[in-house]
């Protein structure tokens, strides 16, 4: 009882706030004003909430944010366990960053209408702009062919930075590991490609690059004779300018939704879950199975033994035996 009263004194008293004294007003001293229990001017307010830190909502994109590979690739304790292990991790994914060229272009969902469908041209130079572009799968696999293209495309941008004789032809590279939306547009699904946009990317051809010759200056030479001009050009009604060319937008769109979605996920996550999605596909495919029943062997009924012959035993013994008397009766009449 002593503890309750005490508890509900506690109580009253943390709810009490009052002015303590102070030493005493001096005829010296302003006459103190005091604020308590006075409304905050609305500027003072807002210089409050301004300098309070505003709480960011958790979103699921910050959420995986934490489990990114990357991430924790890059943390102290990571670096310092691939250090005991005699590896340079950060060294390592600084090189397989820098797998190209810094100075080709890297086109992707969000620059592509920016640089080719909406760079500043004149008429001509609208007419005579050519971009040449690789699709490069480098990054999703290191492949040899993937390798040799990306090796031979940069030495055709180097050769013509040194020549100088290709003023009208801009350079791109895209990873396709990374661009969702134009390689589904274009309707490409493996690489390496080589692409010649035209017109602002209205007149497009693609060249598989392992029917195209690129080494030693293949590619600068196609260039420079227009020799891709020969080449019919992509004419599809899925294609640009086509009568179906906005159904392949909305499907692009929707692939780049969920691609965006899923990269959230750590691809051991997704390894992990992709296992069991299947687990679980395969169990529902196969939950009207029965175990067939195996047929019960039919009864073998008994089969009767033969009866013994015992009449015609007996029929021999009495000839045997009327024999035998018979032929006493003949020794006895002798």
């Amino acid at each position: 009882m002593k503890l309750l009263h005490g508890l509900s004194l506690l109580a009253l008293l943390s709810s009490v706030s009052a002015q303590y004294f102070s030493e005493g007003w001096d005829p010296s001293k302003p006459i103190p004003t005091s604020s308590y229990g006075k409304a905050k001017p609305a500027a003072a307010e807002g210089e409050a909430a301004a300098s309070a830190p505003a709480d960011e909502p958790l979103t699921p994109s910050k959420l995986f944010s934490y489990l990114d590979s990357e991430k924790l690739l890059h943390t102290k304790p990571a670096q310092y366990l691939f250090e005991k292990l005699g590896m340079n991790i950060t060294e390592k994914l600084d090189q397989a960053k820098g797998i190209w060229d810094d100075r080709i272009q890297l086109i992707t969902d969000d620059n592509y209408e920016e640089l080719i469908v909406n760079e500043p041209l004149t008429e001509e130079e609208e007419h005579e702009r050519v971009w040449c572009i690789v699709i490069s799968t480098t990054a999703a696999k290191h492949d040899a062919v993937s390798k040799f293209v990306d090796e031979q495309f940069d030495i055709a941008y180097n050769d013509t930075l040194i020549a100088e004789d290709l003023p009208h032809v801009q350079w791109g590279r895209i990873d396709y590991l990374n661009v969702t939306y134009l390689t589904t547009k274009w309707n490409v699904w493996s690489g390496p490609w080589i692409v010649i946009a035209k017109e602002r990317g209205k007149v497009l051809r693609f060249y598989r690059t392992g029917l195209l010759h690129m080494r030693n200056g293949g590619l600068r030479e196609m260039l420079r004779d227009k020799a891709y001009e020969s080449y019919p050009p992509w004419n599809s009604s899925f294609g640009p300018g086509g009568d179906y060319e906005q159904y392949m937008h909305y499907w692009a769109q929707f692939n780049l939704l969920l691609h965006t979605y899923l990269s959230m996920i750590p691809r051991w996550m997704a390894f992990i879950l992709s296992g069991t999605v299947a687990s679980l596909f395969m169990q529902l495919l196969h939950r009207g199975d029965k175990t067939p029943k195996v047929p019960k062997a039919p009864a073998v009924k008994p089969v009767a033994a033969p009866a013994e012959p015992t009449a015609k035993p007996e029929a021999k013994t009495t000839s045997s035996k009327a024999g035998k008397s018979n032929a006493k009766q003949r020794k006895n009449k002798k």
